[in-house]
């Protein structure tokens, strides 16, 4: 569960109801088809008043159990329960959007004439009221209606949370559109847009929503700050292109990730190239290993879930290797540093040696040669690179690589092992 100390008057904690919900939906998180865990949500919804939830948490659970009584019951004789007659046709609902459209013109053209009249030299005075009148009706005219009417607060802390609640399968929209309702509202009451002094007060939106919402959606609030901060308050990232060369703008929000170095990426594109760096958790961009927090947000994405298998693999790989064996890479690295030679004589003969130990291990360790990507360093540029142990020694005996490259990555390999 998340914590639920809160730094202000919104705080949920001493809610009795209200964390007896966050449970409830926090068991969901592993049980989503729970009827008994649904069951109690009608109840704990109806307890403290919230009809509407409580109407919805049971037309949940009708759709997961058709003959569920608890479900048949709250719906029957809940005064939420609406007949046929009483929902709108299509033909209502278009006649409705016509009288819409109507009004909407018909309101830009009297603003429009408004104005006019109100700038007429025959009447127009300096006063202040006349010019924030002139104002509005500029903005009408204009079509920029929601300028000229003010924006309503954005609701507490604890109906948010609650909204979000009750509907944890769009919880990150939810948080997204709290999130963009307290921009606009902070945007209209500033008169511009201040994308600092936004971003202050977005910030601490977001410290009361992670007190007031379980520990699973924290991942959830994460998002909708990064979206909120991509789509209205201009942030600036490290890069300025995925890594197919798309706009960052373009990214569609599903698979919007920005990593703890700042660099953003389309979840998708990441997850194809960490696949096929064999699962090695390193920065396509930066070239840097991405942080653990990254990793587990990676990891948790519905994009990056079929990495979990090749990260642990290189996991596995990193443990349990001998003294010995790395002891034996240590030693072909340095001999391949020592090896001045024009033939490279004592390195061809360093890696044959190596090759026939390799041979005689078991058949993890000889896995771990072949598989695991290495972190490493270029040892004059500083360039971070990946390579396993067998790769340096096949491009060694090619001579697609100096012998005194791979000497310096085999000792780095060596004491990568070593501190596993």
């Amino acid at each position: 569960m998340g914590n639920f100390a809160s730094p202000n008057s919104e705080d949920l904690k001493d809610d009795k109801e209200t964390n007896v919900l966050a449970e409830l939906y926090h068991a969901l998180d592993s049980q989503p088809t729970g009827v008994e865990i649904h069951e109690m949500l009608v109840g704990a919804w109806e307890s403290i008043g919230e009809l509407d939830m409580a109407y919805g948490a049971a037309d949940v659970l009708l759709q997961l159990d058709p003959r569920n009584n608890v479900a048949s019951e709250y719906l029957r004789h809940t005064k939420f329960s609406r007949s046929r007659d009483e929902r709108m046709s299509a033909c209502e609902v278009l006649h409705m959007e016509k009288r819409l459209e109507k009004g909407y013109r018909s309101l830009r053209l009297d603003a429009e004439i408004l104005s006019v009249e109100l700038s007429s030299p025959f009447i127009r005075d300096a006063s202040d009221n006349q010019a924030k009148a002139l104002s509005v009706l500029d903005s009408i005219s204009s079509g920029k209606v929601s300028s000229a009417v003010s924006v309503s607060q954005p609701v507490s802390v604890r109906e948010a949370a609650r909204g979000v609640l009750a509907n944890f399968e769009q919880a990150t929209e939810l948080i997204l559109e709290d999130f963009e309702e307290v921009v606009q509202w902070m945007t209209n009451q500033i008169g511009k847009l201040d994308t600092e002094k936004i971003r202050q007060r977005l910030a601490k939106r977001r410290t009361h929503l992670e007190a007031a919402l379980p520990e699973s959606m924290q991942k959830n609030i994460a998002t909708a700050f990064q979206l909120t901060e991509r789509d209205h308050l201009q942030r600036k990232y490290e890069n300025t292109e995925t890594i197919y060369g798309d706009k960052i703008e373009d990214i569609p929000p599903a698979n919007f990730f920005v990593s703890e170095d700042n660099y953003a990426f389309d979840m998708e594109e990441l997850a194809q190239g960490i696949a096929i760096q064999d699962g090695v958790m390193r920065n396509l961009l930066s070239r840097q290993m991405f942080s653990q927090s990254d990793i587990q947000t990676i990891l948790a994405h519905p994009l990056g879930e079929r990495l979990k298998p090749l990260e642990e693999a290189q996991q596995r790989l990193k443990k349990g290797v001998r003294t010995a064996t790395i002891a034996r890479i240590e030693e072909l690295g340095k001999i391949m540093l020592a090896d001045h030679s024009m033939d490279g004589g004592k390195s061809q003969e360093g890696v044959e040696e190596f090759l026939a130990f390799v041979a005689t291990l078991p058949s993890a360790e000889q896995d771990t040669v072949r598989q695991l990507k290495v972190p490493a360093a270029d040892n004059h540029t500083g360039q971070p690179f990946d390579y396993s142990i067998a790769e340096s020694i096949d491009d060694a005996r090619a001579g697609t690589t100096c012998y005194h490259k791979v000497g310096d990555f085999l000792s780095q390999a060596a004491d990568f092992l070593r501190q596993q």
